[in-house]
């Protein structure tokens, strides 16, 4: 059985995040925080909230013009540490 959206297991935050990305495409590749508001019809805040998020965990990457592009998301753990540690080792 597939859970649905009134299924207390259910992530409305899963969901909004997986909808911010899902606004990016090739016609769209960058967007601001009042585009993916407007689209989306969340807050300006927490739509702000969600895409700091996506920023800080790679999903997405920010442009000069303050607007946004998807990101290379790390793969595995490892890149993940690396990238954390810019490539050094602790040792």
């Amino acid at each position: 059985m597939t859970p649905s959206s009134r299924d207390p297991r259910y992530s409305q935050s899963l969901e909004r995040g997986l909808a911010i990305l899902a606004c990016f495409t090739p016609p769209r590749p960058m967007l601001g925080i009042a585009d993916l508001a407007d689209e989306l019809g969340m807050s300006r805040s927490t739509t702000h909230r969600y895409v700091v998020t996506l920023l800080a965990l790679g999903y997405l990457e920010q442009e000069t013009t303050r607007k946004y592009r998807l990101g290379r998301v790390p793969r595995t753990q490892k890149e993940v540490d690396v990238e954390r540690t810019d490539g050094c080792d602790a040792a």
